[in-house]
């Protein structure tokens, strides 16, 4: 009968119990920790910097993207860079 509850509530809840609790623990530190800067300057400038730490990947994807600097839907972007072989160096001796 457990092992019937177990596959039922692995079913139902793929995480695993640790991973919640460590979850919680994360989520209750930064709260409190947001709650202890609450009302200070400190408040301003934390949100300040998630907000760098948000907006500047998703821009910076955005322009790479429209300007085809990144080419993430490529594999073969690594092999687009045209490198001289060691056969088409030119190697002419001093006269």
């Amino acid at each position: 009968m457990r092992s019937l509850i177990d596959s039922i509530l692995s079913k139902v809840f793929p995480i695993q119990l640790e991973y919640l609790v460590e979850i919680l623990i994360i989520y209750t530190i930064i709260y409190v920790f947001l709650r202890f800067l609450e009302g200070t300057r400190g408040e301003g400038i934390l949100k300040g910097i998630a907000l760098l730490i948000f907006t500047v990947p998703i821009l910076a994807t955005l322009v790479a993207e429209k300007f085809k600097i990144l080419d993430v839907c490529s594999s073969s972007s690594s092999s687009s860079v045209r490198r001289p072989s060691p056969s088409s160096s030119s190697s002419s001796s001093p006269s």
